[in-house]
């Protein structure tokens, strides 16, 4: 799968790096200063690399761990995301990182104890409350597991701070790792899911609903905590049909009494990001639909948003407590 590796000269002998090099022994290694020599540069076509992509190796500098907005906040918990890696296995039409990076190659960083450090530095700051931290904000927390195995270090880890929450945001049905070891307390597994004709149209790579249901079924048997991303709410003639039978199929597989929580949120991008997938998408469906609103972000109109939050939340209401339903966006 990967025939080509960039790996900075500083962590060439870095043991995790042995290890992926182990992987791939038949793979072209080149020898780099900085990861921004290959992934940063001008002139790159994220849709031909994307056929393609080749593993970079790295070192992270400076700030690993990011705070959210309020609105991303669940009950009272205060939100943080770190990216361990960059970029995703999957291959979905509207994936906000074609246009926010300018490469598709895959990025790792080795470097895990800059993250614990600042992680724990952040614990630090918030002595009495609870904090929520997530990993897949700007890859997929599973999907490169086979790859580049961060959760075994990451899972310990969290587990020796109960006062913290760990959340893996995924679309892959790859949990092995996890069914393999007891289940953490503080760790919560959520998957993304959306309607069959988003996933047959715009979701390349991606495994099929029933396999991620499946694989989320195995983990609640197993005593882990699992949680539903409807994110993003996609708006469409006859969405109301399309979610519904979501959600019935959904909640006839998994049990719905230990769903941990539902978040709900549309397409969103900011300004920058939108006109870059404009450019690699001129004639998306998706995008097409979407306007400029407050702090130069593009997505839905207000009406529009209201509509797929007021009929999400209502069905939901169905199978679960509305207390387990948040909204991730201004309403």
């Amino acid at each position: 799968m990967i025939d080509t590796l960039y790996v900075e000269e500083e962590i060439a002998s870095h043991v995790r790096t042995q290890k992926i090099l182990e992987k791939f022994p038949s793979a072209r290694t080149i020898s780099i200063d900085r990861f921004s020599e290959v992934f940063n540069r001008t002139s790159q076509n994220f849709r031909l690399q994307k056929q393609k992509p080749s593993l970079i190796l790295a070192k992270k500098y400076g700030r690993c761990v990011h705070s959210l907005p309020a609105e991303h906040c669940l009950t009272t918990k205060k939100s943080f995301y770190f990216s361990i890696f960059y970029n995703c296995l999957f291959d979905c039409a509207y994936c906000y990182l074609q246009g926010f990076f300018r490469s598709a190659h895959l990025l790792f960083f080795v470097n895990f104890e800059e993250f614990f450090q600042q992680i724990d530095a952040t614990i630090a700051q918030h002595p009495s409350e609870e904090l929520l931290f997530f990993s897949g904000y700007e890859s997929d927390s599973l999907g490169c597991e086979g790859i580049f195995p961060f959760l075994e270090e990451f899972l310990p880890f969290f587990q020796k701070r109960p006062q913290s929450f760990f959340e893996i945001r995924t679309k892959s049905a790859s949990t092995s790792c996890l069914l393999q070891r007891a289940p953490i307390d503080n760790c919560i597994i959520a998957f993304s899911c959306t309607p069959s004709a988003i996933f047959q149209a715009f979701e390349k790579k991606v495994p099929p609903l029933i396999q991620r249901l499946e694989a989320m079924k195995a983990l609640q048997e197993k005593g882990w905590k699992v949680a539903l991303r409807l994110d993003p709410l996609v708006f469409f003639q006859g969405f109301e049909e399309e979610y519904g039978k979501l959600f019935s199929f959904i909640f006839s597989t998994i049990d719905a009494h230990l769903i941990h929580s539902v978040t709900l949120g549309t397409l969103r991008y900011p300004k920058e990001v939108y006109k870059n997938m404009r450019h690699l998408h001129i004639s998306s469906e998706l995008l097409a639909p979407l306007f400029e609103g407050e702090n130069k972000m593009f997505g839905y109109t207000p009406d529009v948003k209201e509509i797929l939050f007021t009929f999400c939340e209502k069905r939901l209401s169905f199978y679960l407590p509305k207390e387990k339903i948040f909204i991730q966006e201004k309403r």
